[in-house]
């Protein structure tokens, strides 16, 4: 039958084929994908700043650049990369032109199709949320819920998803109700902070921090006086602790002062005490003493062996409320070097702060669901170099703007502003550690790291034995 048709009707029904083997091979992946939501997919990142998704038909070992490739079908050297793209197209890339390939689950793939295309709207960002928790990926289901409620701030099914609930006419998680009522958590319970400090410690433990709270807190009156042998005498005692159960009153009795030399002196006491009981202090004191001597002294006072030891304590800087805090973090980070630490590196590159600015009071403006005010609505009143100076953390306090024109000062009110930041300290010490520079570029340095981890968590055994 095919003989007897023209080569105008041949071609036809050819290209009919071609169209039908296409579509039942986007059928094939997905039910696949329905089947299995755990199908994996590569993303090839390219020199350029390119990059191709799909799944690769060769490898590259360890997902550098340059590396061999080995080809599944032929088992040979092969110098280019052969891809087929999730729409079923195959790509040839020379492997040259390649920075690294990493993988990850084809529903993330999808995922960044559809929210590439979904508009700002409450109805189709609540469609792309629920999406992403049929598909299991719930960080990207929290993130459009967040989008939802940016838009509605009052929807209700988006607040109740995200753990909210109504208070006083407003919206609370369950977290923030307790900490306002001065409560911490403790092994998934709210209790007060004064249990938390009776259950964490044994009796006789707390009977030796009693018994050096009495001797640091007479100690310390004598260091203050204008009797110099007794401050002498006090100092020598102070400088001979060596006991770990001594670490919480030197914090809070000589870490506190605000005697700078005072200071010091428990910088330099913290640091003669062995073990990891005076690492948080010692931590504490190297990021939010307000002297750069105290904290440059604290730190120096970490040696290099307990660095890593300390390293917890420097990681969780980099998730502080204040992005002062978050950029000394990054600069400790760059001279301690260690691996284990370009995961949160990585997410603290940009970090997002809260500020209080004062804006004229007839502006209409828009809030966020946290009823913080926009970044986009800010950066419309604000000039341009106040702009600039809360973007690059120089405002940690906010700030209060005088005068805004004209012959007569409106009426002004504070808000609240949202402001992404990006901490240079914190790319500095990942381009250091990594020998990569994607500046700001939060998602590239994730893929990258998701396609080279291997090698660096398997030297970090390596140095831990």
């Amino acid at each position: 039958m095919f003989e007897q048709l023209g080569p105008s009707q041949k071609e036809s029904l050819m290209q009919s084929i071609k169209h039908f083997h296409f579509a039942l091979g986007l059928v094939a992946i997905l039910v696949t994908f329905v089947k299995s939501p755990h199908v994996f997919a590569d993303i090839v990142k390219l020199k350029n700043g390119g990059e191709v998704r799909g799944v690769l038909k060769g490898s590259i070992s360890a997902g550098r650049p340059g590396s061999r490739l080995e080809s599944r079908q032929h088992g040979k050297a092969n110098s280019l990369v052969r891809i087929e793209t999730i729409r079923g197209t195959v790509v040839e890339i020379d492997r040259h032109e390649i920075e690294f390939v990493s993988r990850r689950r084809l529903a993330v793939e999808i995922y960044e199709t559809k929210a590439a295309k979904t508009p700002e709207t409450v109805e189709d960002q609540l469609k792309l949320a629920n999406w992403c928790r049929k598909n299991k990926l719930l960080r990207q289901n929290k993130i459009h819920l967040r989008k939802v409620i940016e838009l509605d701030p009052n929807h209700a099914l988006a607040r109740r998803s995200l753990g909210y609930q109504r208070v006083s006419g407003g919206w609370m998680t369950r977290d923030e109700i307790f900490r306002s009522q001065g409560l911490v958590k403790y092994q998934g319970r709210y209790i007060t902070p004064e249990e938390l400090e009776i259950r964490s410690k044994s009796d006789d433990i707390r009977n030796l921090e009693k018994d050096w709270y009495k001797k640091i807190f007479r100690w310390t009156k004598s260091l203050t006086k204008n009797n110099s042998k007794n401050a002498f005498v006090a100092r020598s005692k102070l400088l001979a602790i060596k006991d770990p159960h001594a670490v919480s009153a030197i914090a809070k009795l000589l870490g506190s002062r605000k005697e700078r030399a005072v200071r010091l002196l428990s910088v330099q006491i913290l640091a003669g005490i062995p073990g990891i009981t005076p690492l948080p202090p010692l931590v504490s004191q190297s990021l939010f003493d307000r002297s750069t001597e105290v904290r440059e002294y604290a730190f120096r006072s970490i040696m290099p062996e307990r660095h890593r030891q300390a390293l917890p304590y420097f990681l969780e800087g980099l998730k502080n409320p204040d992005n002062r805090i978050v950029r000394r973090a990054g600069l400790k980070l760059e001279e301690i070097v260690l691996e284990q630490s370009i995961p949160a590196l990585i997410q603290a590159v940009t970090t997002f702060h809260l500020y209080n600015v004062e804006v004229p009071d007839n502006h209409k403006m828009t809030f966020n669901s946290d009823g913080t005010m926009g970044q986009k609505n800010i950066l419309q009143l604000l000039p341009p170099n106040i702009v600039r100076g809360l973007l690059a953390g120089q405002y940690p306090y906010g700030v209060k703007i005088h005068h805004w024109g004209g012959n007569a000062k409106p009426s002004t009110k504070t808000v609240t502003v949202r402001l992404e930041q990006r901490n240079k300290e914190v790319l500095s010490a990942l381009r250091k550690l990594t020998g990569e520079n994607f500046n700001y570029d939060k998602r590239t340095w994730l893929l990258w790291y998701e396609a080279n981890k291997v090698g660096f968590l398997s030297k970090s055994r390596k140095k831990d034995r």
